[in-house]
C-alpha cells in the first residue's frame, strides 16, 4: 500500500512526500503502542479501519481516478499565509472545546436545537473561514474546490465515484459494526426509513459534508498541500489535525460516553482515541480530494459516510411517521 500511496500523491521529485507519510506511520503506529499501554479497548477497531480506508479505499480511489486529469493545486502560497492558516486551526480548535455551551445551543432541544447546531456549524467551519480568505486574498468558491461550472464528462464521472463508495458505506455500515442495529431490530417502519433517509441525506450533505470537507480538505488541505510543497503531507497532517481537534470534545464535555471512553476519560486518553479512530478516515477523503479537487463529491460521500449511523437519531428526533 505504501507505493499506491506514494503513486497516487507523489507529483514531485524527491523524498519529501515519503518522509512526510514515514511520519505519520510513526506517529500513527506511535500512537497504537499508546493506546495499548494504556488499557484502550476500543481502539482494537482500528485494524479493520485501517485495512479499508488507509488501504482498500484509496487504492479503490485511485483506480476510478487513474485517467483523470489531475487538476492544479491552486493559487500559490499566499503573504502570511502560514500565519493564517494556524490562527484559523487554533480558532476551529478553541470553537469545538465548548461546544455549542459557546452559543448557548447547549440549551435549546429538538429541532430549533438543529438548526441552531447546523447554522453555527456552518458559520464556523465555512463562513468565517472563506470570509477570512475572500479579505486578506480575494479567493473564490472555485479556490475551494466549490466550482459550479462542470463539464458533463467531470459529472458524470464524480457520479459514478460518488455512487461507487457511496453503495461501500452503506454496505459497510449496514453488515458491520453497530450503526444499523435499529434498523435490523424493526425499531423502525419501513415508512419511517423511506421518508427519512432523502431528508437526511440532504441535512448531511450539510451538516457534515459542507462543513468538514470544506474546511478539512478545501481549505487546510488545500493550503497545506502548497504551503508545505507536498500533497502527501498535506493529507497526512490534515488527517491527523482532524483526528486532534475531536480530543477537546472527548475530554471537557463528556463525548466520550458515545465512544466506549466513559464520562471523564483523560487528556491523554481522548487524545489517543481520536487520532487511532478519526484520522484514518481522513486518508481515504485526502486522497480524494487530491485526485478530483471536486468538494461536491466529497461532501456526497462523506453524508453517505454518516448516512445509516444518523439514521435512528434523526427519526426520532424529527418526529418522523
Amino acid at each position: 500500500m505504501r507505493s499506491h500511496s506514494f503513486t497516487m500523491l507523489d507529483y514531485h521529485s524527491g523524498y519529501r512526500h515519503q518522509l512526510f507519510f514515514i511520519g505519520f506511520l510513526l506517529i500513527y503506529t506511535v500512537n497504537l503502542i499508546i493506546a495499548k499501554h494504556l488499557g484502550i479497548r476500543e481502539t482494537g477497531e482500528v485494524l479493520p479501519l485501517v485495512v479499508i480506508f488507509g488501504g482498500i479505499f484509496p487504492l479503490l480511489a485511485w483506480l476510478i481516478t487513474r485517467n483523470s486529469v489531475v487538476p492544479t493545486s491552486g493559487r500559490p502560497v499566499q503573504r502570511n499565509e502560514a500565519i493564517v492558516v494556524f490562527a484559523l486551526v487554533l480558532y476551529i480548535s478553541a470553537i469545538i472545546i465548548p461546544g455549542n455551551k459557546i452559543f448557548f445551543i447547549g440549551n435549546i432541544d429538538g429541532i430549533a436545537g438543529e438548526w441552531a447546531t447546523l447554522i453555527r456549524k456552518v458559520l464556523t467551519f465555512v463562513v468565517i473561514p472563506f470570509a477570512v480568505y475572500r479579505l486578506l486574498y480575494r479567493f473564490n468558491s472555485n479556490d475551494f474546490g466549490l466550482s459550479f461550472k462542470w463539464n458533463k464528462a467531470v459529472v458524470f464521472k464524480s457520479l459514478s465515484i460518488w455512487v461507487m463508495f457511496s453503495a461501500l458505506l452503506i454496505l459497510l455500515n449496514y453488515f458491520a459494526g453497530t450503526a444499523a442495529k435499529p434498523l435490523k431490530d424493526g425499531t423502525f417502519s419501513t415508512m419511517q426509513i423511506l421518508k427519512a433517509v432523502p431528508l437526511l441525506s440532504v441535512w448531511l450533505f450539510i451538516e457534515v459534508g459542507l462543513v468538514e470537507e470544506f474546511f478539512f480538505r478545501g481549505f487546510l488541505q488545500n493550503r497545506l498541500g502548497i504551503l508545505l510543497r507536498s500533497k502527501t503531507g498535506a493529507v497526512c497532517i490534515s488527517a491527523l489535525i482532524f483526528g486532534l481537534v475531536h480530543a477537546p470534545g472527548m475530554f471537557l464535555r463528556q463525548a466520550g460516553i458515545h465512544e466506549g471512553l466513559g464520562a471523564e476519560p483523560s487528556l491523554l486518553n481522548s487524545i489517543v482515541y481520536c487520532i487511532a479512530i478519526q484520522s484514518i478516515p481522513g486518508l481515504f477523503l485526502g486522497i480524494l480530494w487530491e485526485r478530483t479537487r471536486n468538494l461536491w463529491l466529497l461532501m456526497g460521500i462523506h453524508a453517505m459516510f454518516d448516512l445509516l449511523p444518523g439514521l435512528p437519531e434523526f427519526i426520532t428526533t424529527w418526529a418522523i411517521r
